[in-house]
């Protein structure tokens, strides 16, 4: 390897290493200014600049937008602009920040809750529910990577089945299923020193999981095409009607979500599947598809859109 491409490669490392460093740093700042500001809000604003702010550039400004805006809340029940709050979100979900994340949709959502906004409330909680998630598999991933044994064991009861089950429904045999599912925690076990650190858990498992399986197949390694091109994910009665708002088990609504779903291309059955059996947040999607946030949401929008117009033609739901 030329000295350039070896400089330019020291240079990319250290850039991300500096990055995730840099987020770590924000995140302790804010953890530390939560707990300061709600053991005494009154307080925490007359050691700060309380200004209220008209527009957000960066991380750092929507951080001290938030933490001035919940201050405030709990002194007198004050609400901030919306569309400021949810630019703030825009900017920590860019960053990957987590816990501002998870503080910003909650009060997104009282916010709705305010103007009897159910649907959009509804929306910014369950968005919360699964930043919450991610958060705890965080907690015990970082502790995984310090050789905490309990919270490996956790990990491993978390995930195990549902990724059995994952594999099982690409047809792979059990006893391969299990191979490389051991293999996976193994290596997570002995090598957990050296593992990377992670925002996104769940997405690591199951991409994890599906390299090893494809690896383990002869056929896989044959094949050129990008793996969510050509891993086919068949998908049960009740995943499928998880995609639509009834509760009418009708075989003949089934079969033709069947016949309709099989009429989609393997990528877009593959998102359907992730986002409304797996349940997978937007951001664990976007990890595991390897795209965007937003281009995961056009992805499944257009899938879940595409298998209704098929489903209509056959004139079964309205």
């Amino acid at each position: 390897m030329k000295k350039q491409s070896i400089y330019f490669l020291v240079i990319i490392i250290l850039l991300v290493q500096t990055s995730c460093q840099q987020n770590n740093e924000e995140e302790d700042f804010f953890n530390n200014q939560i707990t300061l500001l709600e053991n005494n809000p009154r307080l925490y604003l007359s050691k700060i600049d309380s200004t209220q702010v008209t527009n957000l550039n960066n991380s750092k400004e929507a951080t001290h937008f938030l933490l001035v805006s919940l201050a405030n809340h709990y002194i007198n029940n004050y609400y901030p602009h919306k569309g400021l709050l949810q630019k703030s979100i825009h900017i920590f979900t860019k960053k990957k920040l987590i816990q501002q994340q998870l503080e910003s949709l909650l009060f997104l959502a009282k916010t709705y809750k305010k103007e009897k906004n159910l649907k959009m409330e509804v929306q910014a909680i369950e968005k919360a529910i699964d930043i919450a998630s991610q958060i705890e598999d965080i907690e015990l991933w970082t502790r995984i990577l310090k050789g905490d044994k309990v919270a490996f064991e956790e990990l491993y009861h978390r995930y195990y089945s549902p990724l059995f089950g994952y594999a099982l429904r690409l047809n792979f045999d059990e006893e391969t299923i299990k191979d490389c599912l051991q293999d996976m925690f193994v290596k997570i076990y002995v090598s957990h020193s050296s593992l990377p650190t992670l925002s996104y858990v769940k997405s690591y498992l199951y991409r994890t999981l599906l390299n090893a399986l494809l690896d383990s197949s002869k056929a896989a390694r044959n094949r050129s095409l990008p793996l969510d091109e050509y891993v086919d994910i068949p998908i049960d009665d009740t995943g499928l009607m998880q995609i639509f708002e009834t509760n009418d088990s009708d075989l003949k609504k089934v079969q033709l979500l069947k016949k309709g779903f099989q009429q989609l291309s393997s990528k877009q059955r593959n998102a359907i599947y992730f986002r409304f059996v797996q349940e997978f947040s937007w951001d664990e999607l976007a990890d595991m598809f390897e795209m965007s946030s937003h281009s995961c949401m056009n992805l499944v929008g257009r899938s879940v859109a595409k298998l209704r117009q098929i489903v209509l033609a056959g004139g079964q739901f309205h």
